[in-house]
């Protein structure tokens, strides 16, 4: 028994070595060295934020004169015959960015979600320098639009909006698709508005190997690494207005569980 419970161990600290060092080969760019990715795949990040006025600190509507749609429809001069309509409206853009010191360009594709979030998506890499070096040229790309709008926003990085008081704040973008998911998300579980309306996400995606041993590995590595992104990433200053002593720590997933309990939480 005590050899069989070593083995294990050992087994355990050998998988603990290699999720280490393909880890490290992520942060250092290194594809290689790491064995993390192959030459024809790479890791996608979806950053989602939440737009803000910075003069009158209110969440930046879809709909308006200076409303998100306003801001993509300028995006949508730089992304020439990438824009994405659905129900007649402007959803967002893809296309693609030539990165300084990197070789190839990086996918990206800026989404609005249905409280008028805006949703990047970059990748995918195999370096997460270059998805990070993408994310600040959009940024620079959406700084340059809403100035040219004669506006100031943020994009907050933060779990859940914290500029609003309640989820009745915030007016859906009028999509039919948008109407459904939120009457099926109404019978799932609490708090199905300010999931959809009031939060932002953080999404990194790895690649599954063909090879199902590689891809039992990369697993691990997800399983490994879900809790420490989640905790980095999953902030907020307050829900609705609250104490901020009183607001979990990771809002937003608290807020998906109680929503839709069966599909989300760390893997």
């Amino acid at each position: 028994m005590a050899k069989h419970a070593q083995s294990r161990a050992d087994e355990q600290h050998e998988r603990l070595e290699l999720n280490r060092k393909a880890l490290h080969a992520l942060i250092a760019g290194d594809s290689a060295s790491g064995q993390a990715f192959t030459q024809t795949s790479g890791m996608t990040l979806t950053l989602e934020r939440i737009v803000i006025n910075r003069t009158t600190q209110a969440p930046v509507p879809y709909e308006g004169s200076y409303g998100v749609a306003r801001l993509l429809a300028k995006l949508a001069e730089t992304y020439v015959g990438g824009t994405i309509i659905v129900d007649g409206h402007i959803v967002g853009v893809r296309g693609a960015l030539g990165i300084e010191g990197h070789d190839e360009p990086i996918d990206l594709e800026a989404t609005v979600g249905m409280g008028a979030q805006l949703s990047l998506r970059v990748g995918p890499s195999t370096s997460i320098r270059a998805l990070a070096d993408a994310v600040r040229v959009f940024d620079r790309q959406v700084h340059l639009a809403y100035t040219a709008l004669g506006q100031d926003f943020e994009l907050c990085t933060q779990g859940y909006n914290p500029n609003v008081q309640s989820p009745s704040d915030i007016v859906p973008v009028p999509l039919a698709q948008n109407v459904l998911v939120g009457a099926h998300l109404a019978r799932t579980g609490r708090y199905s508005r300010d999931a959809v309306r009031c939060t932002a996400a953080t999404i990194v995606s790895l690649p599954m190997d063909k090879d199902h041993i590689r891809a039992a590995d990369d697993y691990r590595l997800c399983t490994a690494l879900s809790p420490i992104l989640s905790f980095l990433t999953d902030n907020t200053l307050h829900m609705r207005g609250g104490d901020p002593y009183a607001t979990p720590r990771m809002a937003r997933m608290y807020v998906w569980q109680q929503t839709d309990p069966s599909r989300c939480g760390i893997v």
